[in-house]
């Protein structure tokens, strides 16, 4: 099968160098921040037309070529990329750009939808790592949860979750707090919970600060190209050296918020949550939606293996489950 280097005419063997010309366009466009509708009417305007019928190119077709890894040099076969024998249209780091942009919007606009399981995405497979996934329902309503294996078959079984649901009571149980305690041990936790949710937001405000000063000189260097004819590398170079900024930027933000992500209750309701957690966890009426969170909350580097579930608590609970064992809260 052969591929298009135009989404409207032409095949590989046989480039429209006019054709060519406006894709490039669509790409540089794109990695302005103008969205797809924007890039169809222009395109639209510029003559580009649909492969189908001749007809006025459609936004669908526009999304699909700007996400086509075939302009960039990659053939996909069979999930696999392959290097294709023919000149790329585009260079890498604007194919970087226009696929980052893409990733953020996505993020931005999609919501949650279809089933929610309890624990999607949430939990490993203690023996390889990959991600334990959810079925169901099924044999009378049941989930049933098994690591994915992609790593390869050892041996994983389907473990119904009901199972799972009863460790996690036993462990929600475990840290129950004695009342008359709540009121000292709330304001230690909002000083130390306070003084996080600051520093997390100070940090993500500069970084986005900064990915957004680089965004403004990027989409200011597209509209001055012209200055650039003369030395195109540099253009290159350039845009290259600040996309790799925006990456880095990206990943400490996402490494800030992760850290940030808390369950969002006031901490005058933290202790009051971990002394009903068991509580609400087994109550139908709760949504799926908040157990989840609850689980988050409490939980973290959980894993699979066989039937067991292994976890880490996190703090404080860590510490209540201890002065719960040992009946010791520092009276």
């Amino acid at each position: 099968m052969k591929e298009n280097w135009c989404p409207g005419k032409g095949e590989v063997d046989k480039p429209d160098p006019e054709c060519c010309e406006l894709v490039k366009q669509a790409f540089e466009m794109r990695a302005a921040g103008l969205s797809y509708g924007a890039i169809t009417r222009e395109l639209q305007k510029l003559g580009l037309k649909s492969a189908i019928k001749g007809k006025p190119i459609p936004k669908s077709q526009v999304e699909h070529f700007l996400q086509n890894s075939f302009y960039v040099g990659l053939m996909v076969r069979e999930g696999k990329e392959y290097q294709h024998k023919y000149e790329p249209l585009i260079e890498p780091w604007l194919w970087r750009k226009v696929q980052e942009i893409d990733a953020r919007r996505s993020k931005i606009r999609t919501k949650l939808v279809g089933k929610e399981y309890l624990y999607k995405d949430m939990m490993r497979c203690a023996t390889c790592g990959y991600t334990v996934s959810t079925d169901g329902p099924k044999n009378g309503g049941n989930y049933y949860l098994k690591c994915t294996e992609y790593k390869g078959k050892h041996g994983a079984k389907w473990v119904n979750e009901k199972v799972i649901n009863a460790q996690v009571v036993s462990i929600l149980e475990a840290i129950s707090i004695p009342k008359k305690m709540l009121p000292k041990l709330v304001g230690d936790i909002q000083q130390e919970f306070d003084k996080e949710q600051d520093y997390y937001k100070r940090q993500v405000t500069t970084l986005q600060r900064e990915y957004d000063r680089l965004d403004e000189e990027i989409k200011d260097m597209f509209r001055d190209r012209s200055k650039f004819k003369i030395r195109p590398e540099l253009f290159e170079e350039l845009i290259s050296e600040k996309t790799a900024l925006q990456a880095d930027i990206l990943e400490q933000i996402k490494d800030h918020s992760q850290g940030n992500e808390r369950f969002v209750v006031s901490a005058s309701k933290i202790l009051e949550v971990a002394s009903r957690a068991s509580e609400m966890f087994l109550d139908e009426k709760v949504p799926v939606s908040t157990k989840r969170r609850l689980i988050q909350f409490v939980l973290s580097n959980t894993r699979l293996e066989g039937t067991k579930l292994l976890f880490e608590l996190k703090t404080p609970f860590d510490t209540i489950a201890w002065a719960s064992a040992n009946d010791s809260w520092g009276e």
